[in-house]
């Protein structure tokens, strides 16, 4: 009876190994999966298709096999990313741990993405905005307002460095409110903050953990 035991065991960790093996070499991360905490990535209704649930499972790919796609490249005509969308929106998703800290990684949407230029400014790809000081644009994002609708809007943002700007997909928690608030006017009611109290700034690639 114990042989019996011990060989299903066995067979059971072997089934786990070989499992959890394949994953990792076809997402090039360990671990190859995540478990969401929060509510920040629900869409209208718990269980919409494509959308984050928390206590889902997710698969995290190693972000060196494979580019971001921001949301502006994915909704701005034109662009050779037009149209791609990712868990029920447009653009990707991204695990990132807040300015580089150990805190719990963040899971949230990218929206676009600040890269200096060799002048001396920023460009933001996917849109016309080339070597600029500071960063305005309207996104093709729509926030519910009252009994209307108004697009997210980054306003006179000067990046401290090259990365991502980012948002959750629910607007009943932080859907509508960037992560990064400088982005936003450095409204103290929106954004994020590090475990030692200071606001997020943009995403570093190196703060990526996974998309």
């Amino acid at each position: 009876m114990s042989s019996g035991i011990a060989r299903e065991a066995t067979l059971a960790l072997g089934l786990v190994a070989l499992l959890l093996g394949s994953m990792w070499v076809a997402t090039g991360s360990f671990p190859p999966m995540v478990v969401v905490e929060s509510k920040s990535m629900m869409h209208e209704d718990e269980g919409s298709l494509g959308a984050i649930d928390p206590g889902d499972l997710v698969l995290v790919m190693n972000p060196d096999r494979v580019d971001i796609v921001t949301f502006v490249e994915a909704t701005e005509a034109g662009s050779e990313d037009f149209g791609y969308e990712s868990h029920g929106m447009a653009g990707d998703v991204i695990i990132y741990r807040k300015n580089g800290g150990s805190d719990t990684p963040v899971i949230h949407r990218v929206l676009l993405q600040a890269v200096a230029n060799a002048s001396g400014g920023w460009d933001v790809p996917g849109t016309t905005l080339r070597n600029v000081d500071s960063i305005n644009w309207t996104l093709d994002y729509q926030c519910s307002y009252h009994s209307g609708f108004y697009n997210l809007e980054i306003k006179n943002w000067k990046p401290p460095h090259e990365g991502y700007l980012t948002t959750g997909d629910n607007e009943g928690t932080n859907g509508c409110k960037i992560d990064q608030r400088i982005a936003t006017g450095d409204d103290p009611r929106s954004g994020l903050m590090d475990e030692n109290g200071n606001p997020v700034q943009a995403v570093k690639d190196e703060w990526v953990v996974g998309i």
